[in-house]
């Protein structure tokens, strides 16, 4: 799962680098929150990949518990 975390966070911050690209466009018509929105994306998927790390670490040890 941490991949499919990583990816997604990663997705966030491509559409927040192009959106930036055309950040004079996006604030001539009032969304400039768009920016704002891939940013805040890319943030929650912070702790998401914390979390998916802590998941796969167990999902591991499970794993390996049940293999003895």
């Amino acid at each position: 799962m941490t991949p499919l975390a990583v990816g997604g966070t990663l997705l966030w911050l491509a559409a927040a680098g192009v959106l930036s690209l055309f950040s004079e466009e996006l604030a001539a018509t009032g969304r400039t929150w768009w920016i704002h929105c891939a940013l805040y994306g890319a943030a929650a998927g912070i702790p998401g990949i914390v979390t998916m790390i802590f998941h796969d670490r167990g999902r591991k040890r499970r794993r390996a518990e049940n293999a003895e």
